[in-house]
């Protein structure tokens, strides 16, 4: 785990109504069981302005109107860069937002690392069916890229990159890290990783759900799965699952320690957090209770900077 103070944070628990409503949502992930988890974790966190974080929306990464970013960082400023903490959304391939006016998600996660002393960017990405395989992890490739050129602005450390993917974000993070294509342009890509709730052995999940980005073609699907790679690379990559995630979520995580264990010989750095669904998980970031952020917060201090 880390710290002394990373233990305490994951002892606590949620209170015990978010725990009742946890059960009775249950683990589908459905439009309206989001509504529910969001609705549940909103009052645990802050709403603008922030205070003590500079924060500057919808920076443009590249031409589409999703290449869009948000940056926050500690109002005050510092000598030594700080780490860059960068979260990718879900949204089955075909939904989601960095932010939305009048929610607090996926701010937090940005206004997490803001507080923990980092740079924090939430960054939305081109979406399927118009923008199949493989824009989104084209689309991390740009962002990484452009935090290279300008992050340096906010206080924020190039070489320290931390990318957070969650659910298809982590699909997107998965397939750029794995394929050297996508690294051409970046400037070297990133120094560590963390997956939330993410599918990893793309030909062992249901192929129906990723067909509006991937198509229907197996032989494809085969040749780009990021599994194995995954699986042997030697970058520090954290695995997260919710004690409610959906079973398809658990059984990736199980397969990815397994297979990074008879590959490596060695599980890779995990965390199973409790009291928590496939939407709230992130949504522990900034709260009282947070059971994953000193996860990820020993992660980024222990990994080397990236060349």
């Amino acid at each position: 785990m880390g710290s002394g103070d990373g233990l305490n944070a994951s002892a606590r628990r949620a209170p015990e109504h978010v725990r009742t409503g946890l059960r009775e949502i249950g683990r589908d992930v459905t439009i309206a069981t989001l509504q529910q988890s969001n609705a549940l974790m909103a009052p645990f966190h802050d709403s603008e302005p922030y205070v003590g974080v500079r924060v500057e929306r919808d920076r443009a990464y590249g031409s589409d109107e999703r290449h869009r970013l948000d940056v926050f960082a500690p109002a005050d400023p510092t000598a030594e860069p700080r780490p860059v903490v960068v979260f990718l959304h879900g949204g089955s391939f075909v939904g989601g937002d960095k932010h939305r006016a009048g929610s607090p998600f996926h701010d937090n996660v940005a206004l997490w690392a803001a507080r923990h002393g980092m740079v924090g960017v939430t960054a939305n990405h081109r979406l399927a069916p118009d923008h199949p395989w493989p824009a989104g992890a084209e689309d991390v490739a740009s962002i990484v890229a452009w935090i290279r050129e300008n992050v340096g602005a906010w206080g924020g450390d190039p070489l320290r990159v931390h990318l957070m993917g969650a659910s298809s974000g982590a699909v997107h993070v998965a397939c750029y890290l794995v394929h050297e294509r996508f690294h051409v342009a970046d400037g070297g890509g990133v120094s560590s990783a963390s997956m939330v709730g993410g599918a990893y052995a793309l030909t062992r999940f249901d192929r129906q759900r990723m067909a509006p980005y991937f198509g229907d073609d197996p032989e494809l699907l085969a040749s780009i799965d990021p599994g194995i790679a995954l699986a042997e690379s030697p970058l520090p990559i954290l695995y997260a699952v919710a004690e409610w995630d959906p079973l398809d979520a658990q059984e990736q995580f199980a397969w990815i320690v397994a297979e990074r264990v008879a590959r490596r010989g060695a599980a890779p750095p995990v965390a199973w957090v409790r009291d928590a669904n496939h939407f709230t998980i992130t949504a522990h970031l900034g709260t009282a209770f947070d059971a994953f952020g000193p996860h990820v917060a020993s992660l980024i201090a222990t990994s080397p900077a990236s060349s």
